[in-house]
């Protein structure tokens, strides 16, 4: 798969671009969840700003740089919350 996307993976020390490569991609997912989140219950200004915050802290750079792939579970849980929000709501609707 790593192959198709350009990523030549000869020895072990290869494979420490794509998995980079993976964590950024996952964090730029997470923030965006997050913002589309947040964007459902305020304004634009104040979503970018959390947003913006978040994705400097110490607590979500640590780990979109670390080489363990930490950044796709929280990618599944953002994404995860992205769906149960929704059906929460139509739940308590039906009540």
């Amino acid at each position: 798969m790593a192959g198709l996307l350009g990523f030549k993976l000869s020895d072990p020390l290869d494979f420490i671009l794509p998995v980079d490569t993976m964590n950024c991609l996952a964090a730029a997912g997470c923030l965006s969840v997050l913002y589309w989140i947040i964007l459902r219950a305020s304004s634009w200004k104040l979503t970018t700003a959390v947003c913006v915050a978040y994705g400097l802290t110490t607590a979500f750079l640590a780990p979109a740089t670390n080489p363990n792939e930490p950044m796709l579970g929280a990618l599944w849980s953002f994404l995860g919350n992205t769906f149960a929000i929704p059906s929460g709501k139509n739940a308590c609707a039906q009540w």
